[in-house]
């Protein structure tokens, strides 16, 4: 058995650090990702169910349009016509929020048409799509709050001691809530 020294010892103690930090390192990156994946995951799904909100609250908005006579369907081409479709628009979070407050006016112009004209409740067509529309807004609430949960998940990891001294020196910031 070969003696033990001194220098032998410090490269011995020096190398099991580097190995640890270096899996731990691994780790620390390899759980972002994952993270990350989730949350771009969801961002997906949000944007698939927004194109499709956009989409059904056009239909309805025609069928509110078609459905009706006279100075309310004037009234009902008047807003297709006047609707700033940039909500569509869903690159980031604050596009998505404004997104939103975009579509709620739109929607609240819609309903302002449904309650004057009582008779487009009756149609079949819209009361599918109104159907169609609640159900689509329910599995949006889920999205963002999935969506917030893995970002809170994500935000929380890096900020806890060291991992936020390694998000410090790759450049990594918390991303913003919906």
């Amino acid at each position: 058995m070969l003696p033990v020294t001194w220098p032998h010892a410090i490269v011995v103690n020096l190398l099991i650090v580097i190995i640890v930090t270096a899996g731990w390192f691994v780790w620390f990156y390899n759980r972002m990702i994952n993270n990350k994946i989730e949350i771009e995951n969801c961002r997906e799904e949000i944007n698939m169910l927004f194109n499709q909100r956009v989409d059904l609250m056009i239909k309805l908005a025609k069928t509110v349009t078609l459905s009706c006579r006279g100075s309310c369907r004037q009234e009902g081409l008047h807003r297709l016509k006047e609707t700033d479709y940039s909500f569509m628009n869903l690159e980031t979070a604050e596009r998505v929020a404004e997104s939103i407050m975009g579509m709620e006016k739109f929607i609240e112009g819609l309903l302002s048409i449904i309650r004057r004209y009582p008779e487009i409740n009756e149609n079949e067509d819209f009361l599918e799509f109104q159907n169609q529309m609640l159900k689509l807004e329910q599995k949006l609430d889920v999205t963002l709050q999935r969506y917030n949960h893995y970002v809170q998940i994500y935000n929380k990891f890096l900020t806890v001691f060291p991992n936020n001294i390694v998000a410090a020196i790759l450049g990594v910031k918390e991303l913003a809530l919906f």
